[in-house]
């Protein structure tokens, strides 16, 4: 059997790369906040929000180390446990009961449990202990049936955690309520829940419980950690070191070392809790509110800001948001330097140096942090308009000063090519001729609409889009406005655009174009939800955000259009952008998605061959159980061969060995698409080959069951 030899630095140099024909989230700037793992047995990462807000996403679940989440169901549901069985099967303890997965939560089953679930564990023989406000409940039977296991716990008891020894001792912590009084108590059985002993503790509230490979158990609570070396007869408290008592979660390593997710961030003792020390470091965020290790002892920290990754004891920390990202983006933009700016609503301004792998939080000076629109001028400083102002950075947002413009919100900012800076807010629009150090307001000829969108073409007239009076347009830098409205059938336009030639887009619930300046709009093919934003790149294709519809394409000015959402799983686009070969798209409490700006169009008569071989990231990616992967082959001049040549693509698992051939013929000049079914296979990752004469490329697949 053929073996694939794959080289580390061949696997690093195809990720980098390649580029996607997909929508893919981008690296933060945060994730959803994290308040539950678990690992299964192919460390596979499971993670889910806490119950306690307003919206939630539901499971998410990944196959590299947290490179990239996959949602999994249970939207909407309240999450109060999670875990995993020897078996791999998936349980979630929710306020409305018990769910499980069999199929690594490609489908849900509701058990038959009707409480609020707080705590889950499941002992060495699959037997599930539940914990809820009314104490303990147990299944035999894989979740199918439960019963009531109470006896010695007192009536109410509130369980807030469990913990299963390797003797199959259960811990069980919770509080005792006799209004107004309140105790905080742990107690133990050694028959597997047929009776409950209270042992000695008696502290602060319980957080969580952990048990080493030796028997000790550690107690977390909102006054620092204790221990019991004698399986619960007697506690200590250990905080020497634990400069932040407020204890959230505990874990502990194959080395017996314990880790301490506090609200002051991660603390690890390796001397049994004897001794603490920081490991926050370049953590960007001090509330942890869980923690998970796996078999590598890499550690994994769900804070507010969703997951982070250290794989060196805590010395060093990695964002892992990709796919979980839940910040509200309103608004994008890109500086001199090519780094991109996102405006939140509620988060202030974040920026990218690397086109999303990594965002950093600049709010220092901002006084609100809804950011609604922003733009660049030619000398680098950013203008961020929002509720209450408009801000100025002249160092790459690391400060914000606000400008003198009066106190409004503002919903576009745009800068023509002397600097001028025009500002819309609700009725009315604001201009500065001296970087925003002064402002007048230019409405001359406005009705009483709010202004939501503001274009500048190369000639310097100005378009305005309104909420009820259609666009208005301005030849003399803003001193006068003129309805331009002739052919729109709907007056209340969200969004504007021009390309190159000076064409306008403008987007209500249709797209309208104009070849005149405006004074004639003719409607194009796309009528759909409310459109909120229109970027065009330097090929002419015109992209359209639409709320709640994603985003569309057109390649022929606007006279069709094709819906580009694969790999866009949440499809309220506020904001689109275009950098170098990406466009971006900010997404309503889904961060920030980019793809690549090539469009591939069926079309009979194009003539044009691909100038070089290639090989695409197949998609979808991670797959389950089928994916499709394309790739390209140059004409014969380009290629400097004689015929056609032969092709081959091949799939291998992790170990280098082959696992199916795909295509093995010769093939004519053009692009190719194949369908790999991997059914009969495991989860797990793979590799495929492109192989055509001195050509070949590998690019690594997840199979996600």
């Amino acid at each position: 059997m053929r073996t694939l030899k794959i080289s580390p630095l061949i696997f690093i140099l195809t990720i980098t790369i390649s580029a996607q024909n997909f929508w893919e989230q981008t690296n933060g700037p945060n994730g959803t906040p994290i308040s539950h793992f678990a690992i299964n047995s192919y460390d596979y990462i499971l993670i889910a929000e806490p119950g306690n807000l307003t919206r939630h996403k539901g499971i998410f679940y990944s196959s590299d180390n947290g490179n990239y989440w996959v949602q999994k169901g249970l939207v909407n549901v309240s999450v109060g446990a999670l875990t995993v069985n020897s078996s791999d099967h998936i349980f979630v303890g929710t306020s409305d009961g018990i769910f499980r997965s069999t199929d690594n939560g490609d489908n849900w089953v509701q058990l038959n449990f009707s409480n609020a679930i707080s705590s889950l564990a499941i002992n060495s023989s699959n037997q599930i202990f539940a914990g809820t406000n009314v104490g303990m409940f147990r299944s035999t039977d894989n979740g199918d049936n439960w019963i009531e296991i109470n006896n010695g716990l007192p009536q109410g008891f509130n369980v807030s955690c469990l913990a299963i020894n390797s003797n199959g001792d259960i811990f069980s912590g919770g509080r005792k309520t006799i209004y107004p009084y309140w105790w905080n108590l742990v107690f133990r059985s050694s028959d597997n829940g047929e009776n409950w002993i209270q042992t000695s503790f008696a502290g602060p509230d319980i957080t969580s419980i952990a048990i080493d490979t030796n028997g000790i158990i550690f107690v977390g609570t909102d006054g620092g950690v204790f221990r019991s070396t004698n399986n619960g007869s007697i506690w200590t408290q250990i905080n020497n070191g634990l400069n932040n008592t407020s204890v959230n979660c505990l874990a502990i390593n194959s080395n017996n070392y314990i880790y301490a997710g506090t609200e002051g961030g991660v603390y690890y003792s390796n001397r049994n809790g004897d001794g603490w020390g920081s490991i926050t470091n370049d953590l960007p965020t001090n509330s942890i509110k869980s923690l998970a290790i796996n078999s590598s002892d890499d550690i994994f920290a769900g804070t507010d800001d969703g997951v982070y990754l250290s794989t060196n004891n805590g010395t060093n920390w990695y964002g892992k948001n990709k796919g979980i990202s839940d910040n509200d983006f309103r608004s994008l933009a890109i500086n001199l330097n090519d780094n991109i700016f996102g405006g939140t609503w509620g988060d202030g301004v974040f920026y990218s140096t690397n086109k999303g792998d990594d965002w950093l939080q600049i709010n220092n000076g901002l006084g609100s942090l809804i950011i609604l629109s922003l733009a660049t001028n030619s000398s680098g400083h950013i203008f961020a308009g929002g509720a209450y102002g408009i801000y100025r950075s002249t160092n790459n947002g690391e400060d914000w000063i606000k400008t003198s413009v009066p106190n409004h919100i503002y919903i576009s900012i745009a800068i023509n090519s002397n600097g001028h800076i025009f500002a819309s807010a609700y009725r009315s629009i604001y201009r500065s001729t001296d970087n925003g150090d002064n402002w007048v307001e230019v409405s001359n000829g406005f009705t009483d609409q709010d202004v939501s969108a503001l274009v500048i073409n190369a000639s310097g007239h100005i378009f305005a889009g309104t909420r009820g009076d259609g666009i208005f347009r301005s030849t003399d830098n803003g001193e006068t406005w003129t309805e331009i409205n002739n052919g729109l059938t709907s007056l209340s336009v969200g969004a504007l655009g021009i390309n190159s030639v000076g064409d306008i887009f403008a987007g209500d619930l249709n797209v309208y174009r104009s070849t005149d300046n405006g004074n004639n709009w003719i409607q194009t093919s796309l009528s759909t939800a409310y459109i909120s934003s229109i970027v065009i790149d330097s090929s002419g294709i015109v992209y359209v955000g639409a709320e709640g519809y994603g985003v569309y394409c057109s390649t022929d000015n606007g006279d069709s259009w094709s819906q580009i959402n694969d790999g866009l799983t949440y499809r309220a686009v506020s904001s689109l952008v275009i950098l170098d070969d990406y466009i971006f798209a900010g997404v309503v409490y889904g961060g920030v998605f980019k793809r690549s700006i090539y469009i591939t169009l069926v079309n009979d008569e194009k003539s044009n061959f691909p100038t070089s071989f290639s090989l695409s990231q197949n998609y979808p990616n991670p797959f389950n159980p089928v994916t499709k992967i394309k790739y390209s082959i140059p004409s014969v001049t380009l290629r400097q061969a004689q015929s056609d040549i032969r092709i081959t693509l091949k799939i291998y698992d992790i170990l280098g060995r082959e696992i199916a051939t795909l295509v093995n013929e010769e093939k004519p000049a053009g692009e190719y698409e194949v369908e790999f079914n991997g059914s009969a296979l495991p989860s797990g990752i793979y590799f495929y080959q492109l192989n055509a004469g001195a050509f070949v490329q590998t690019k690594k697949m997840v199979l996600i069951k």
